[in-house]
């Protein structure tokens, strides 16, 4: 029983008169039994108050909750550094920093320079494009040495030079002539352009390989040093551009295409502007030694007129083998000069960088000029030719191709700063 309940029913009893008159002998013997020594005398009522409040009222002690015990780890807190495994994968959560690549450390002591980024599949790309460009224009290089080397490997004192060069000189001269320049009177008659129309020409029994690769072979080969070292620094800094755009075997397309039109167009080019088309390539070729200013000056002790030298303009331009990448170059440049406008091209010993598009109108321009001035020591022809065969391929092909994500995404920020006037 409660205990509360218990003085509660005490205190009611005792504050209770004991009414018992008459009462029977058993209860009065069990009564004087169960009676204390001393009279019982009736508390009080302030007395009996109290001990109502304080068997209402009880102290209660403060519990303290204690959080459950937690079973011991069985391996040691991770660090931040290293994953998280498969075992025990539920005990270790895994956080975002696992998977970040540590940062260099910046202490000074360390003096070890921390090592660079891994190249990106498109670096690689672009170096492999470089690299087997630029294999082909070394091994064309040297195969252009020939001449001189067999020269060179039979000279003796016993045979005089010029039997050495009829008999070991110039039928190497002749061989890398036929395969790595390209000229248009010989192209016309390769291609039977006067035998059809009745004119005399030399027998030519090419082979379809050569009528073929004579638009293809010379735009690798260069027979000046300078020539080939200023090619293979234009390819350099045009090679990222077209390789990212448009991936590594379209850009060998690319390079092959624009160098095999652009000496193409030179041919409906020389017969709608050159007036000695219709000579063939001998007939050319002699007239255009004739008419050289030094042979005359040497015959007439006199200055060349200027119907002379306009005519060995146009025969130089007709009978004069050509050769060298810069036509494929001129192509890529005017495609460059369309998707990406905005791009730097920085000139070597120039520190002035100069937009693509800049350098492409004004590459485009001086030539324009130097054939207006009649200037034969640039390839003109085969630099505009080039470039229009680079704009036409992009017109016909490449801007339906559909570029990389990051691609796009550079183009529609360029559009939306030159939409708010803020330039490239």
């Amino acid at each position: 029983m409660n205990a509360s309940v218990a003085l509660r029913l005490a205190s009611r009893l005792a504050s209770r008169p004991c009414v018992c008159a008459a009462r029977p002998p058993a209860l009065g013997l069990i009564h004087s039994l169960l009676r204390p020594t001393a009279p019982f005398r009736p508390a009080s009522r302030i007395d009996l108050t109290t001990l109502r409040f304080a068997s209402s009222h009880r102290t209660r002690t403060e519990r303290t909750r204690k959080s459950p015990s937690l079973p011991a780890p069985s391996s040691p807190t991770p660090s931040i550094a290293r994953p998280a495994t498969l075992t025990g994968a539920e005990r270790e959560p895994i956080r975002y920093t696992d998977f970040l690549r540590p940062a260099p450390s910046s202490s000074p002591e360390s003096d070890t320079p921390p090592p660079p980024p891994p190249p990106s599949p498109t670096e690689k790309a672009t170096s492999r494009f470089v690299v087997l460009i630029g294999f082909i224009y070394a091994a064309i290089y040297l195969l252009s040495w020939t001449p001189q080397l067999s020269g060179y490997a039979h000279s003796s004192g016993d045979l005089p030079p010029q039997e050495i060069f009829t008999k070991y000189v110039k039928p190497w001269h002749e061989w890398t002539m036929r395969w790595f320049t390209f000229s248009p009177s010989i192209a016309f008659e390769r291609l039977g352009y006067y035998a059809s129309q009745g004119l005399p020409s030399s027998d030519s029994n090419d082979p379809l390989l050569t009528k073929i690769t004579q638009f293809i072979l010379p735009a690798f080969s260069h027979v000046e040093m300078w020539h080939l070292a200023f090619n293979f620094f234009g390819l350099q800094a045009l090679a990222p551009t077209m390789v990212r755009y448009y991936g590594f075997n379209r850009s060998l397309l690319i390079y092959l295409i624009t160098g095999s039109l652009g000496l193409l167009f030179i041919l409906p080019f020389d017969r709608l502007v050159n007036p000695y088309t219709d000579l063939p390539a001998g007939v050319a070729a002699s007239r255009y030694r004739a008419t050289d200013g030094r042979v005359i000056r040497e015959q007439t002790k006199a200055l060349p007129t200027k119907a002379q030298t306009e005519e060995h303009f146009y025969l130089g331009q007709h009978c004069r083998p050509m050769l060298g990448g810069s036509g494929a170059l001129y192509g890529m440049l005017g495609i460059a000069a369309i998707v990406n406008p905005g791009a730097q091209f920085q000139i070597m010993f120039i520190p002035i960088a100069i937009s693509v598009r800049t350098l492409f109108m004004a590459l485009t321009a001086g030539n324009v000029v130097g054939f207006g001035l009649r200037n034969e020591t640039f390839g003109t022809v085969g630099h505009l030719t080039g470039a229009v065969a680079g704009v036409l391929l992009w017109a016909l092909w490449l801007r339906r191709v559909k570029l990389p994500k990051e691609v796009q995404r550079q183009l529609m920020m360029r559009l939306r700063r030159r939409h708010l006037g803020l330039g490239d």
